[in-house]
């Protein structure tokens, strides 16, 4: 089932705004380009937003669809709405973390399956910025400034960000939170919310062509891999390989590990990227 033609018509203006831009500022100085991306991201965002607002029963439409192609069912179900202290939350899509303006030219692409929806108090400060488009924004790209940032998980990514900065010789902030937000940047396989977390059972193209949310997500994906060129990645899971071209050397490290909270096999890889391997075209399949 294809996408409704207004949908449709968003994912081509903005992909044909994604490939001017990296045909655009594919030689531009590092600034340039990180500036760029972010300036993309903010695109889709407020692109997603945008629809919502004109058609705001179409993203319950959407999930259900994704849904049922990925069967996804129960706690592995994507969500539009996160009940927490009695209390109904909207739980829009994300489709990006961290700031690309902020960050250094040897950063991390982290990409994991999804976003998870975690029950703790800090929890509920990040839902209460998800509800309108501009804060929802603000959590998203300026994550590493919030007072909610999930420190259990991204404390111990900073020990990794500053281990992987000390072996290249880079200048490395104290505070952790910076660290993050100079050395990451975070995108999802699917960029919605469930409990638990569950490879798709049917192929992403088909995702991608079905449902309005993945189809803006594999923009970002490709505005990001297409132009900022990401010189090492960490890969969450087998479902996020095929992200990367096929023809991507690799220098893989596995560390397999039971994510008890999440129910699911976590396996991260270290992916070296030659700069220039990646040209429009080539990602987000």
């Amino acid at each position: 089932m294809p996408l409704p033609a207004p949908a449709q018509q968003v994912i081509d203006a903005r992909r044909a705004a994604i490939d001017a831009v990296v045909a655009g500022f594919g030689d531009a100085p590092w600034p340039e380009r990180a500036h760029a991306v972010g300036k993309q991201l903010d695109a889709i965002h407020g692109d997603w937003w945008a629809f919502h607002r004109a058609r705001p029963g179409f993203y319950v439409q959407d999930l259900a669809r994704l849904n049922q192609l990925a069967g996804w069912a129960g706690e592995y179900a994507q969500v539009w709405e996160v009940l927490r202290n009695g209390r109904t939350y909207f739980a829009p899509p994300k489709f990006f973390g961290g700031n690309a303006a902020a960050l250094h030219e040897d950063f991390v692409l982290s990409i994991t399956l999804n976003h998870a929806t975690p029950d703790t108090d800090d929890y509920l400060d990040e839902l209460a910025d998800l509800q309108a488009q501009y804060t929802c924004l603000g959590a998203h790209r300026d994550y590493f400034q919030q007072d909610y940032v999930y420190k259990p998980f991204f404390k111990a990514r900073f020990k990794l960000l500053n281990s992987y900065a000390e072996e290249r010789g880079l200048e490395i902030p104290a505070d952790w939170k910076a660290v993050n937000e100079r050395f990451s940047l975070y995108l999802e396989r699917y960029p919605t919310l469930s409990e638990s977390c569950m490879t798709a059972t049917a192929p992403h193209e088909v995702l991608a062509a079905e449902t309005f949310v993945v189809a803006l997500n594999e923009l970002a994906h490709r505005v990001v891999l297409g132009l900022l060129q990401p010189r090492a990645i960490l890969l969450a899971g087998q479902a996020t390989w095929p992200l990367l071209p096929k023809a991507a050397p690799v220098e893989v490290g596995h560390i397999i590990r039971p994510d008890q909270r999440r129910r699911c096999q976590a396996t991260l890889d270290h992916i070296a990227l030659v700069l220039g391997l990646i040209r429009p075209g080539e990602q987000s399949r």
